[in-house]
């Protein structure tokens, strides 16, 4: 399996975990874990999906290396923190430093930014179509005819000739 479909997989993964913490603290109507949730959803679903599908587009960022140490760093780095966060909050104050620990191991996203930092631009440029006009011109409908809710026109609706 590809490293970018390892991201989107734990993306994956992430999100449905903050789902489920989701729906059992609205169930229970308990929202003391709304930490743990917001960083599962957020550092988990959304930050493992975007890395995925950077590596993607940019398959050359990949070769180097550092794409499996920005995987293993980031998913150990958010299960510790996750898990002593909860701790945290459930009043054991003696995690502080394992939270810390965890948040810096976290960092391990930064890995992503140097890793395509360092792909040449011209390698790292992702393929793109040609963009085409719809049938009809640019704009299927006349611009004139945009109108305010007041009855005016839009600053920016082109002017036509009134027949």
């Amino acid at each position: 399996m590809s490293t970018a479909n390892r991201f989107v997989y734990a993306g994956v993964v992430y999100g449905a975990l903050g789902m489920v913490l989701g729906i059992r603290m609205g169930a229970t109507e308990n929202f003391a874990m709304a930490p743990v949730h917001a960083h599962i959803n957020l550092l988990g679903w959304v930050g493992m999906a975007v890395s995925g599908l950077i590596y993607r587009g940019y398959p050359k960022a990949v070769e180097n290396g550092y794409a499996g140490i920005h995987f293993w760093l980031a998913n150990i780095g958010l299960l510790a923190m996750m898990r002593s966060l909860a701790l945290l909050l459930s009043d054991n104050k003696s995690l502080v430093p394992v939270v810390a620990t965890a948040e810096f191991l976290t960092l391990g996203r930064c890995c992503c930014g140097s890793t395509c930092g360092r792909v040449p631009a011209t390698e790292a440029t992702p393929t793109r179509r040609k963009a085409e006009a719809p049938p009809g011109g640019a704009f299927p409908l006349p611009m004139g005819s945009l109108r305010t809710a007041a009855g005016g026109r839009f600053p920016f609706a082109a002017r036509t000739p009134q027949s």
